[in-house]
Formats: C-alpha cells, sequence, structure tokens
C-alpha cells in the first residue's frame, strides 16, 4: 500500500509541475505573491492515557511525567500553492513539511533526521463550464456527502483521522485521491459523480490485549482491498432545489468501509488468537435534505448501509442496518452557533444473543457486543467570548454504551494572521465500544499557527 500511495505522491508533483511547464505564459504573468499561501506552527500534543484512566479523574500525582507526557511536538510549515492555469481551469495544492522533535528526543537510537517528513494534504486540477454543462475536479480532495459537518450518514468518503484530532478540520479528516465531476442540468439541477482508483480508511490505530482468556493475541497486518479496477469506488449524487424552501439529494455509493472488520482465528496448538483488519465490500443508498426555517436551518439523511453480511450471522462483519438522523443549525445571537444531531441506526437479521455467545467462544471472558438499536448525539457549540476569542465545544455520545468523544478548545487571533489554540480531545467508554477503543489517544494540544 505504501507504494502505490508514493506513487500517487509522485503524479500529483508531475501533475501541478506539467501544468506550470506547459502554460509558460500564464506562469510568467503569475505574481508568487498571489498563488502562494500558508502556515507554519508549532505545535505540542500531550498523551492523557494515564490521567483518563485514574478513578478520580485529572487527580493525582502530577509530579509523574507520564500524567501529561509528550506524544508529538514540533514544526509544521504548509505551503499552498493556487492559481489559475488558463481560462476556467485552475490548480491547488498542499504539501506539508513537518519535523517532530519529540520522536526524536524520546528514542536515542532514532537519528536527528527521522523526525522530518513531507507529505500532501491536496492537490488536485479544476476545470469549470466543460462543454458548456460541466465542472470537474481531478487530484487529492476532501469529499463531505450529507447535510451533516458531524454525526450525518452519508458522509461515507473522506476518511477519519482519530489519531491526529485537534482544532482544524484538516487535522481529523482525510483527503482521498479520485475524480469528481459535476453535471449541471436545467432548472439548478445537478448530478455529482465520483470515482476513486484507491481505497483510503479511517486512521484509527487499534491497540490489542497482550491476552484474551488463556490465549495470547497476535495482531496480522490488515488485509486491504487489492488495486484493479473491480475495486475502484464510485458514487454519484442527484441534487434537486426545492425553490427558497432548501434542497434534496439522492445518494449511492459502492465502495469499502472505512472502518475495518476484525477477525478471529485461534490457534489452538500455540494458544494464540490472531487478529486481522480486514476492509470489506460497502454499499449505501440514502437521501438527504435541508429546509430553511427562519434562523434555523433543519437538516435530514436517511441511508441503507449494504455490507458484506447478508445472512447477519457473520460474527465478523458489521450487519446490514439503517441509519437515520436530524439536526438543526442555527445562530441563536450573533455570538452563538448551535448545532446538534440526533441519530438512530438499527442493524437488520441480527441476534445479539447468537454473536455474544460465538465471541465468548473465543476466549472473551465478558465480550463486548454490538447492539440491535443505537441511540446517538452530536452537539457543537461556537461561542465568541470576545472580538479575537472564540470558544467552541463538540461532543459525540452514544447513549445506550455511554461511550463519548469530547472536543473543547479556545482560538484566540492574537494580531492578524497569527493565531493560538489551546484544548482537548478526549474518548471514553468501555472496552469495545466505539470511543472506549480510542481511549489512548485522548491529548491536550497546543497550536501556535501563523499564517501567510
Amino acid at each position: 500500500m505504501s507504494g502505490i500511495s508514493n506513487r500517487y505522491n509522485r503524479l500529483f508533483w508531475l501533475i501541478i509541475l506539467a501544468a506550470a511547464i506547459l502554460t509558460p505564459v500564464h506562469a510568467r504573468a503569475w505574481k508568487f505573491k498571489d498563488i502562494f499561501s500558508g502556515y507554519l506552527m508549532a505545535f505540542d500534543y500531550m498523551d492523557l492515557t494515564k490521567a483518563l484512566s485514574e478513578s478520580k479523574f485529572f487527580v493525582g500525582n502530577y509530579s509523574d511525567k507520564k500524567w501529561f507526557r509528550t506524544e508529538n511536538a514540533g514544526l509544521r510549515l504548509q505551503v499552498r500553492l493556487a492559481g489559475e492555469l488558463v481560462k476556467d481551469v485552475s490548480f491547488d495544492t498542499s504539501v506539508n513539511f513537518e519535523y517532530d522533535i519529540a520522536n526524536v528526543v524520546r528514542d536515542p537510537n532514532m537519528s536527528v533526521a527521522s523526525g522530518m517528513s513531507v507529505y500532501f494534504k491536496e492537490g488536485f486540477i479544476s476545470a469549470r463550464n466543460v462543454l458548456g454543462f460541466m465542472d470537474m475536479k481531478i487530484g487529492r480532495q476532501y469529499v463531505f456527502w450529507g447535510r451533516f459537518e458531524w454525526g450525518g450518514c452519508l458522509d461515507v468518503v473522506s476518511p477519519w483521522d482519530f489519531v491526529h484530532m485537534s482544532a482544524e478540520k484538516e487535522n481529523f479528516r482525510v483527503a482521498v485521491d479520485g475524480l469528481r465531476i459535476y453535471f449541471n442540468l436545467p432548472k439548478d439541477f445537478s448530478i455529482e459523480g465520483l470515482v476513486l482508483p484507491l481505497f483510503s480508511p479511517n486512521r484509527m490505530p487499534l491497540d490489542m490485549p497482550a491476552k484474551a482468556g488463556p490465549f495470547d493475541v497476535a495482531l496480522q497486518k490488515a488485509k486491504t482491498p487489492d488495486r484493479g479496477i473491480k475495486n475502484m469506488e464510485a458514487g454519484a449524487r442527484l441534487h434537486i432545489p426545492l425553490g427558497d424552501a432548501g434542497e434534496m439529494s439522492a445518494t449511492y455509493f459502492r465502495g469499502f468501509d472505512r472502518f475495518f472488520s476484525m477477525y478471529v482465528k485461534p490457534d489452538f496448538l500455540k494458544k494464540t488468537l490472531n487478529f486481522t483488519p480486514v476492509y470489506k465490500p460497502l454499499q449505501v443508498v440514502g437521501i438527504d435534505g435541508e429546509f430553511f426555517a427562519g434562523p434555523v436551518n433543519i437538516l435530514f439523511e436517511s441511508a441503507y448501509f449494504h455490507t458484506a453480511d447478508s445472512s447477519g450471522k457473520d460474527i465478523f462483519i458489521k450487519n446490514r442496518h439503517i441509519d437515520v438522523a436530524a439536526g438543526i443549525e442555527w445562530d441563536a445571537t450573533s455570538d452563538l452557533f448551535i448545532y446538534a444531531v440526533m441519530r438512530y441506526s438499527r442493524l437488520l437479521k441480527y441476534s445479539r444473543q447468537r454473536e455474544y455467545d460465538n465471541v465468548k467462544a473465543l476466549g472473551e471472558p465478558d465480550p463486548y457486543v454490538a447492539r440491535t438499536n443505537k441511540y446517538s448525539m452530536v452537539y457543537q457549540l461556537r461561542y465568541m467570548a470576545l472580538t479575537n476569542l472564540s470558544v467552541h465545544l463538540m461532543q459525540s455520545i452514544n447513549f445506550l454504551d455511554w461511550d463519548f468523544m469530547t472536543l473543547a478548545f479556545i482560538s484566540w487571533e492574537a494580531r492578524t494572521g497569527l493565531k493560538l489554540y489551546a484544548g482537548t480531545v478526549f474518548f471514553r467508554g468501555k472496552a469495545g465500544t466505539t470511543f472506549g477503543r480510542l481511549e489512548p489517544y485522548s491529548r491536550l494540544f497546543f497550536e501556535l499557527r501563523y499564517s501567510f
């Protein structure tokens, strides 16, 4: 997989370079300051695992350096080049140059150079008004489908990055490599088509226990879809205007689940349980819409998820299920923004008792298994306390299992272009729950960013 990713990174560099070479007149006409932007950021991410694991929650021996161990710290330079190549054809690319000093300091065997990394965040070329009715975008890009920024049913394309979460969206989502085409139809109807040649999973590492009952635990290499035309992901959205009242869309996506299915195979001779993450096929059909009611924007989404388990008896694959979400966006005052979503999910052809018995037979003394019905809520508050100081709170809660994720931070614009972010992201829940699995990635974060 890494070899394939490297090829795509080189491809994007070649696209941008070729575009500049093939349009010398426009390249000479560019003013460098008009196409060049970015930021320089100092960051410090501190591990909260020990603090969160204490029974009294943040009350303990603060002289213990493991309480707030620096996980990542260093500098990040993002360089963005964006401009027009020819009429109606433009490019936009962002590259990160990052040096993480924490890992170098922590491991004396690491070389100083090993803390340096360079990677693409985005890189695409856009073409507008092709043949008079099409817009196109090819390259590495973010694709957010549905109506909800958090907690939606149809946002199944751009993966989540649970490991690097902090204040900015680019730190908790991952751009995908693909071709996006918009067909502009009469009366403001449109069709959006998407093709992804390379699968991208969520960034959600798994920490395994050393033992499960009498068995040792061994985590095997994840199995991702083979490269090839048959495994290319594709989707389409039909956008339907509703006059001044709002808009609706119908969506179809055929690809792979960004969350892995965990296969467990016991080796009784070696008394070992082999855990293998496998990314399985997924099809999604859904509708969504938004309606304006004065200052309140009412949103809804509904989707059917067609997974690889047709019988409902495979304990390793999430069952086929339906999801429904409804919520609001509301500028309550000039300083306060409120976003709230309620979501319901139901597994189809599912016996919780059968899954419990099968998982327990693998050696788990008290296994966690999914619920037939799942209720969750996501809310987000943004409050402008001062002209240059804002407070942000976002929380996602699964009610029956009572696991949750919280992202809370302040953003202070000290001067034009200079911002300070300080906050926390933490996950809590019982072992096996959605956010319980992510507790080791809870952190405090501090970011000082200068944009240019």
